[in-house]
């Protein structure tokens, strides 16, 4: 794929028309699928037929200026127009293999991948405006391991260690404390009495407390005679 981008951008100068980059992706693709196994045939008989299309359904790029997708003709006068300095492109070529295709070998299924970079036409050829990006195996490699370390960094800054608890010796001679905890005492809840026998229970206090009053005044009686 990156192949394929790289020659396509090679082509983009003034006097080139519009569709020279798409034709470059489509030889370079097709030539590509047949050396991985995933299209049999010759190139050139399966470009014909368009057998590429079955991985690569799109064109290679569109123009670019106020909007992502910006107007402006691809054709003028039934002809690819041609580039001229200062118009602005993309190039982004891609292989998207279903997940359903049954014709390719299975661990091909399901693999997708395009490659884009913007690209603005000069007087002598063009210049890649997102050539800062990464995009051949080793600068991503690179990327990705960059960012593992970064992380990592940052996880020993971010995280705390805790101090160690440092056990207690006891000597002969350090005091211990008892604490002596003094068992609860139960409390027994006095059962409800009923209205018979609390009225029964009345009885009886008034009948002990007369009881008592006679036994006094028998007492005082005796020791004070004539009352």
């Amino acid at each position: 794929m990156l192949k394929a981008q790289l020659a396509a951008i090679a082509s983009i100068k003034p006097g080139s028309h519009w569709n020279t980059a798409h034709d470059i992706t489509v030889q370079v693709i097709t030539e590509g699928l047949v050396h991985l196994g995933l299209l049999k045939g010759r190139v050139s008989t399966l470009i014909k037929k368009l057998a590429y299309r079955d991985f690569y359904m799109h064109r290679a790029g569109h123009w670019l200026g106020m909007d992502v997708h910006d107007v402006g003709d691809y054709k003028v006068g039934g002809e690819w127009r041609m580039l001229e300095a200062g118009m602005v492109l993309t190039v982004e070529p891609g292989i998207y293999v279903s997940p359903n295709n049954k014709k390719v070998d299975k661990r091909w299924r399901g693999i997708g991948i395009r490659i884009e970079d913007d690209v603005v036409v000069t007087k002598d050829g063009c210049r890649v405006l997102t050539d800062a990006a990464p995009k051949t195996v080793a600068e991503i490699e690179a990327l990705m391991a960059a960012e593992k370390t970064t992380a990592k960094q940052t996880a020993r800054k971010t995280s705390v260690k805790r101090p160690e608890k440092t056990p207690t010796v006891l000597s002969k001679n350090t005091p211990i404390k008892k604490t002596i905890v003094a068992p609860r005492k139960k409390v027994v809840s006095a059962k409800p009495v009923s209205s018979g026998k609390s009225a029964a229970l009345g009885k009886k206090s008034t009948a002990r407390t007369g009881s008592t009053a006679s036994t006094a005044k028998k007492s005082v009686q005796k020791r004070l005679p004539g009352i």
